[in-house]
């Protein structure tokens, strides 16, 4: 990332700036992806995809994410953690 921002114009006062921001970013994005499907809101998660990946738009694409991301975090809560621990992760097969 160091080398990519100092590529892109980048000061070195600017570097940890902007890779703090770029980390603010995520962790919120995260967090917003987390509380929608921790409340098993898809209407919630299709809004937080909407906004931050889609770039507000929304339509089958983002019903089409959301719908992934609750299938996949399903199919992991279904693991027992010892498994996902050893590395033995089985994820849904995509539709």
């Amino acid at each position: 990332m160091d080398r990519s921002l100092r590529e892109m114009g980048v000061g070195d006062i600017g570097v940890p700036k902007k890779i703090q921001k770029m980390g603010n970013i995520f962790f919120g994005l995260l967090a917003a992806i987390s509380e929608a499907m921790d409340r098993h809101d898809a209407a919630a998660l299709e809004a937080v995809l909407s906004r931050n990946i889609y770039d507000g738009t929304s339509g089958a694409h983002v019903q089409a994410l959301a719908a992934y991301l609750v299938a996949q975090d399903d199919a992991l809560a279904a693991q027992p953690a010892e498994s996902i621990m050893a590395g033995s992760v089985q994820f849904e097969a995509a539709a």
